[in-house]
């Protein structure tokens, strides 16, 4: 489906005969049912209704499709979404775990983030002026549809179920066949192989008997040769996991075998702030990109600034929550939230601003969309780069360093440039 977009990117030249063929097309996506329902309410004047139920059936297929893969393997490859949170069906989160699986385009994401926005802000101002128009709702919904619509997952998903089933029934030589068929079948994602390897070892039954011995021995001799192509991040976690496992679990009797291949980081967090830090941070950015309600935001946010302090480690997991509440979206920002963002970066020194900037900002796709989407926040957004001290002369990443330069300068249009520049990089 090719959309056409006019100079204000505001509209795209959808007919009402072509926005009909769109939703009759959509097979893949919606029963004779839903076809039906969507153009009568459209035809009765209900964009609103429609959209919002349209964008809910987006994300819907998107969760259905990551899930498949197996909800267990899925949480403990993304680490610190835990399975209560998720199966609560948060879109944003959606939407960040089907970006990172391949299944969308962060262009694709941002256009259905829009669509979020959009809704949002009718909720939240609840007035007639804020209605979505014909035109509009046609864009919205095509950009929905857009996302998942005609698009085949199941090799994806097919691939990494067998993945998995081979990690437990055949042994597995690093750079044999199989290895290169397992790296090809995972879109190329060592990380990603890492990740499912490491979620199956943690939960590994001895019981399996033979299946659990195939699945070790993989491990032995598959990490070691990931282990240099493995994120900074992903290695701190594994160290994390490993300290806070028994002894004897099957995660550290594997490790301990292959610890002179590899380097573990230490690391040495207390679980119960760990928890608290992450579930704080969860309930903010779900409550603010909540389509009903993102008033929310304050109360952990509160939780949030009673730690004391935060490990290197968790620092994205804390600072993209509380740069979201302090920026706001077009509707501007909760007071109560921004002064409450605020007491927590002052426990931020600038030597972790800097450490952000430099192993996370990249790609912290919440705060970029903020900067390349809301104009209002930007000169927030340079008064605080400023005044939190980061140095730019660390920043490996040229497109980072220019974007922190021209925000100490508040050239505000170079930080949209250089935001961009970051975000489809």
């Amino acid at each position: 489906m090719k959309i056409i977009w006019n100079d204000a990117r505001k509209k795209c030249n959808i007919t009402d005969s072509s926005f009909e063929d769109i939703i009759e097309n959509s097979n893949t996506t919606l029963t004779q049912d839903d076809k039906d329902f969507i153009l009568t309410s459209f035809n009765a004047g209900m964009y609103n209704y429609v959209v919002e139920y349209v964008f809910n059936k987006t994300v819907k297929i998107l969760q259905d499709v990551i899930f498949s893969i197996g909800e267990e393997i899925v949480i403990n490859i993304t680490h610190w979404i835990d399975k209560t949170f998720i199966s609560k069906f948060f879109d944003v989160f959606i939407l960040r775990l089907a970006t990172d699986f391949d299944l969308i385009s962060r262009q694709e994401k941002l256009k259905i983030l829009q669509t979020i926005e959009l809704l949002q802000r009718r909720k939240d101002n609840n007035s007639n002026n804020q209605e979505i128009d014909k035109e509009r709702a046609k864009y919205l919904i095509a950009n929905c549809f857009d996302a998942v619509l005609l698009k085949d997952f199941e090799p994806f998903t097919t691939s990494v179920k067998d993945t998995i089933e081979a990690l437990f029934t055949v042994e597995i030589l690093p750079y044999s066949d199989i290895y290169n068929d397992i790296i090809e079948s995972t879109n190329k994602h060592k990380n990603l192989l890492i990740r499912i390897m490491f979620a199956l070892l943690k939960n590994a039954d001895e019981k399996d008997g033979k299946r659990f011995k195939t699945l070790c021995q993989n491990v032995k001799n598959l990490f070691p040769f990931l282990w240099d192509n493995a994120s900074m991040n992903d290695k701190k976690f594994i160290s994390f996991y490993l300290k806070t496992s028994s002894p004897d679990a099957p995660i550290n009797r594997v490790f301990n075998e292959i610890s002179t291949q590899i380097k573990l980081q230490d690391f040495n967090t207390d679980l119960v702030t760990v928890t608290k830090i992450l579930k704080s941070c969860q309930d903010v950015l779900s409550c603010h990109y909540s389509v009903s309600n993102h008033k929310g935001e304050i109360a952990p946010l509160i939780q949030l600034s009673e730690v004391e302090s935060f490990p290197n480690l968790f620092l994205r997991s804390v600072i993209t929550p509380c740069l979201i509440a302090y920026l706001g979206n077009n509707n501007g920002y909760f007071n109560e939230s921004r002064l409450t963002a605020e007491d927590i970066f002052e426990k931020i020194t600038p030597e972790k601003w800097t450490y952000y900037f430099k192993n996370y900002f990249y790609r912290d796709d919440f705060v970029l969309i903020n900067l390349i989407t809301v104009e209002s926040c930007l000169k927030d957004w340079c008064t605080l780069v400023k005044k939190c001290g980061v140095d730019e002369d660390e920043m490996t990443n040229e497109n980072i360093k220019e974007l922190i330069l021209v925000s100490k300068k508040h050239d505000y249009e170079k930080v949209v440039e250089y935001a961009n520049k970051i975000y489809y990089s």
